[in-house]
């Protein structure tokens, strides 16, 4: 059995036991939206009706989308508040452990779903909300119509004052053992999947893009996986394509596996990991991000070109790693990115704020070839790095673009010659 055969196994185990016996004969194990209204392919609303449905069915039971599309209008309420006091709105809401699925998922790049929840013209709300432990996500297409939901001149960044929320699927705090298998998600404006301060979630074999406003040189932009806070997630075989980019982790997220996954075409980077001091939304001083395994991923295409910095610093990071403790980043195939392969840096204690290192990084067996920036660099004081047994080739504009380290980094000192270091 596969690793994801085996969490996918475990997660629907987890949603049989976060299933007590009915109370009574109200609820139903096993519905169908159609029966409530729903009414795909017309355009019309069909939040009521699925909301009913999901509503109607007792925990560790089954809630069924027929193939077509449904448009959501209106919002079933409200799922926490931003931080100004104002309320996050969702079309739909879970709030106890369900299986919540589909006719058919996308096997392939090519294939779509076939059970589409759409959100529709104008609205400013997150497709969906979970607010419960043990739900598993299968087989659905959650389009964020960001076309439709596009004005020009309005702040894009998330979350805004105009259309844009924090994420189309929501795990909210507090919720655990989510599991959102062969989905597809896609044209948000927003991030697409987004856990905070949530633990023990599976997003798996899933296809994400379109995902975010994105504007060169601007903040404006949006993942594919959002991990705010987050404890114990894995993100394991997804494709990831032309989003603002690929996997952002940060505000706390401890103990997170990313493997598998294809990552491409993300003009703001493959994954963005931690924060610095003076990012006062992704630092938390109390509990920093720790913990990463970053291995067996494919990430090509990603970052943008900055005009005025040279080759070697051109673009965003494929993988950026700013003040995390302690990661692993093995056999991934670093290639043809606009920016750095793999950039880690440490903050040193400045105007008041903290000294925040990379600490207890391993960079191993990875291949790190035609970026155009440089292949691993190193910034600032990061304490115990190892880069070991890797393939560094035609990185940047020549053979010193291949590695570079500042002074402050303490960097295993046989690096040159541990690793194929080539030009």
């Amino acid at each position: 059995m596969s690793e994801v055969s085996r969490l996918f196994a475990s997660a629907f185990v987890l949603l049989m036991a976060f299933a007590p016996t009915p109370a009574s004969a109200a609820c139903s194990t096993n519905t169908n939206v159609l029966a409530f209204g729903a009414s795909p392919n017309t355009g019309l609303d069909s939040t009521p009706a699925i909301q009913n449905a999901i509503d109607a069915t007792c925990a560790g039971g089954y809630v069924y989308i027929p193939a077509g599309k449904y448009t959501l209008l209106s919002s079933g309420g409200v799922s926490g508040f931003y931080q100004n006091g104002s309320p996050v709105k969702t079309a739909l809401k879970i709030t106890r452990s369900l299986h919540f699925y589909g006719d058919t998922a996308p096997f392939s790049k090519t294939d779509t779903g076939k059970s589409i929840l759409m959100l529709g013209t104008q609205t400013r709300m997150r497709l969906l909300s979970i607010e419960a432990g043990g739900v598993l996500i299968q087989g659905i297409t959650f389009d964020g119509n960001k076309l439709q939901r596009f004005k020009p001149g309005y702040d894009y960044g998330s979350p805004s004052p105009s259309l844009v929320v924090d994420s189309l699927i929501n795990a909210t705090t507090g919720s655990s053992w989510v599991s959102v298998n062969q989905c597809e998600v896609r044209n948000g404006l927003e991030d697409g999947v987004g856990f905070a301060n949530s633990s023990n979630m599976v997003v798996s074999n899933s296809r994400f893009y379109g995902l975010g406003y994105y504007k060169q040189n601007t903040d404006n932009g949006a993942s594919a996986v959002s991990l705010y806070g987050a404890t114990g997630a894995t993100i394991q075989g997804n494709t990831m394509s032309g989003n603002s980019i690929g996997i952002w982790a940060n505000y706390g997220t401890q103990s997170v596996l990313i493997t598998g996954n294809t990552i491409t075409n993300n003009p703001k980077g493959a994954m963005s990991i931690g924060a610095l001091p003076n990012d006062n939304t992704g630092y938390n001083p109390l509990a920093p991000v720790q913990n990463i395994t970053i291995t067996k991923n494919t990430l090509t295409g990603n970052g943008y070109p900055i005009d005025t910095a040279p080759p070697a610093e051109a673009g965003q990071a494929t993988i950026g790693i700013l003040a995390v403790r302690t990661g692993t980043i093995s056999e991934n195939t670093i290639s043809g990115n606009v920016g750095p392969g793999i950039f880690i840096r440490g903050a040193s204690a400045s105007g008041g704020l903290p000294s925040a290192p990379s600490s207890n990084w391993t960079a191993t067996l990875n291949y790190i070839q035609n970026n155009a920036g440089i292949g691993a660099h190193y910034v600032g004081p990061n304490v115990n790095m190892t880069l070991r047994w890797n393939v560094i080739t035609h990185n940047g504009t020549f053979i010193g673009h291949q590695v570079v380290t500042t002074p402050e980094t303490q960097l295993n000192s046989d690096y040159l010659v541990n690793n194929q270091i080539s030009y």
